[in-house]
């Protein structure tokens, strides 16, 4: 029981103090070998051992990013802050897949320069503890490179950076390593073949690509691929292929034990893109829900797109018979933006039971029964357009 564990840490504080440090130490080592890296980092801050917590996200920052928990990655980040993330090439590089992930480029130029950076330091420095660590980094940065020029509108030049991406992976890197890079690299240089028109090898490359995120455990990597690999299909006309393609993946991830995690939700929505383009509108419906929350806790902006553009085809909008008013408008954006009901009551200076009532009312005339359903159809009536 909470207070129980409560009164026991107090006892502690008041017995042993001079333990405690300790104490968090193991707890932290205990909880790292648990693959828990949230609580590892915690118990390390705990003892007072920031750099502790750092290198902890230095060295499981891509667990994290491969499972889509991008803002539990974000807020661990955050909590060490600028001056040790900014000068730690791994936490950088973690910084730029957030945004890159999200969709939210416009960072990722000075997480770079940090990047770089903060390599030329270590390489003065003359450190040698984890020269692997330091080995990838090139590649990855070309990746991210890639990234950019896709997200520019320049196709060709991300061809180029993500093939220097792949000569610059380490010989001796290990097999799941290669595979991470090589994954990584790849989806970007399949986006710039479809970019440049050229579906044939894009499809070649994503099939590639596919299999290395899968044997490397990069879920949000595959779920991604996969998203690519179907929209060519799709816009093809090879409808059913789509279909049977993101229904193997679904069926590879639940017999691995993925389809819990955020990164499955991407597989569902592309389901029900494929599904809603051959005709299959209720199986599509079922997916796309199923789907929505996971996508909307990844909060990439590509991605809300695509889940908005399949509502649309699914469940074409009718004007609403009774407009929304000005503050229930208001209540709708901080839905929209993930707030709790709480939370709106302290943002809008109002009880809970009047923001429940808030809440009735907006279901009521948009006709819908949960958050995610009356966000998904205020924009479809752009009623958040500034929020999408």
């Amino acid at each position: 029981h909470h207070l129980f564990a409560g009164l026991l840490r107090q006892r502690l504080a008041w017995t042993s103090p001079q333990q405690i440090p300790e104490l968090h130490r193991r707890a932290s080592a205990w909880y790292e070998g648990q693959g828990q890296v949230e609580d590892a980092f915690h118990h390390a801050r705990a003892a007072g051992d920031a750099g502790r917590a750092a290198e902890l996200l230095e060295e499981h920052w891509q667990d994290l990013v491969h499972r889509g928990e991008l803002a539990k990655l974000q807020r661990l980040l955050d909590s060490l802050g600028v001056e040790v993330s900014g000068s730690s090439a791994p936490l950088s590089m973690a910084c730029c897949w957030i945004a890159a992930l999200r969709g939210e480029t416009g960072p990722i130029p000075g997480h770079l320069r940090a990047i770089r950076a903060a390599w030329q330091a270590e390489a003065d420095a003359g450190e040698t503890a984890r020269p692997m660590r330091a080995a990838v980094i090139p590649s990855l940065v070309e990746t991210m490179e890639a990234i950019l020029a896709l997200d520019g509108g320049q196709p060709a030049r991300a061809k180029e950076h993500a093939l220097r991406a792949i000569a610059l992976i380490p010989e001796n890197a290990s097999p799941a390593g290669r595979g991470l890079l090589r994954g990584a690299a790849g989806y970007r240089l399949a986006q710039a073949h479809k970019e440049l028109g050229e579906l044939d090898q894009a499809c070649a490359q994503l099939g590639e690509v596919l299999d290395l995120l899968k044997a490397s455990g990069n879920y949000f990597g595959v779920a991604g691929a996969l998203v690519q690999f179907s929209s060519i299909c799709t816009a093809q006309g090879r409808t059913s292929q789509a279909v049977n393609l993101c229904q193997n993946t679904l069926d590879y991830m639940v017999a691995h034990d993925w389809h819990r995690l955020l990164p499955s939700g991407m597989v569902y929505v592309a389901l029900a893109g494929a599904q809603a383009e051959a005709g299959d509108l209720e199986q599509a419906r079922h997916n796309l829900e199923t789907g929505r929350e996971m996508v909307q806790q990844i909060g990439s902006r590509d991605l809300l797109n695509l889940v908005d553009t399949i509502d649309r085809k699914l469940a074409p909008s009718q004007p609403l018979t009774e407009p929304l008013s000005p503050r229930e408008l208001e209540v709708l954006k901080l839905i929209a933006e993930g707030c709790s009901n709480r939370e709106i009551g302290e943002r809008l200076f109002v009880t809970m039971s009047t923001v429940k009532g808030h809440n009735r009312r907006i279901f009521g005339k948009l006709q819908v029964q949960r958050r995610t359903e009356a966000v998904a159809r205020a924009r479809r009536l752009g009623l958040l357009q500034d929020s999408a």
